[in-house]
């Protein structure tokens, strides 16, 4: 073997080892930082090495139980097929937008978690008719949002009842 080779492969055997031993810390909040990332790509001699890295930390870091999820379907043939046959469709579903901008609803959120009247923002679904109503009108004094991205945060079908 010549003596590139076994350097290549000693690198790449450093890096798979620091992809390795960076994995159990993510669970306390270390991940591979930019950084890390950099120097690791830096290190490797072209692209194909580059690509093999980058299938080892997706394959290292998914989430994904890959053996579970192919038991659904008759063979990983099939799973690709209905994976790919859906690709796309996220884009089918027709969604109602209210206002210019999302930010609105970030801040609808910190407001209503601190007046108390929700102690978790899921809390939102579970709530009555009334419930809603009282949201509506303390969301409406305190946030610079229309009525309707108001209505939208809290889930209320507006055919349902007027909020003014």
């Amino acid at each position: 073997m010549k003596t590139g080779n076994c350097q290549f492969l000693y690198r790449m055997l450093q890096v798979l080892s620091h992809v390795n031993t960076t994995k159990p810390t993510a669970a306390r909040g270390r991940y591979l930082t930019g950084a890390m990332l950099r120097k690791m790509f830096a290190s490797l001699p072209n692209k194909i090495e580059c690509e093999q890295l980058t299938d080892y930390i997706v394959s290292t870091y998914s989430v994904i139980d890959h053996n579970a999820a192919t038991s659904y379907f008759k063979s990983y043939g099939d799973e690709l097929i209905t994976a790919h046959a859906n690709t796309g469709s996220e884009y089918d579903i027709k969604e109602h937008i209210i206002g210019r901008s999302d930010a609105c609803y970030v801040k609808m959120t910190r407001v209503l978690l601190a007046s108390g009247l929700v102690k978790d923002i899921h809390d939102v679904y579970s709530m009555t008719p009334e419930q809603k109503r009282k949201a509506f009108r303390y969301l409406n004094v305190r946030v610079d949002a229309p009525g309707k991205q108001i209505a939208a945060f809290l889930h209320i079908p507006q055919k349902q009842f007027k909020l003014s």
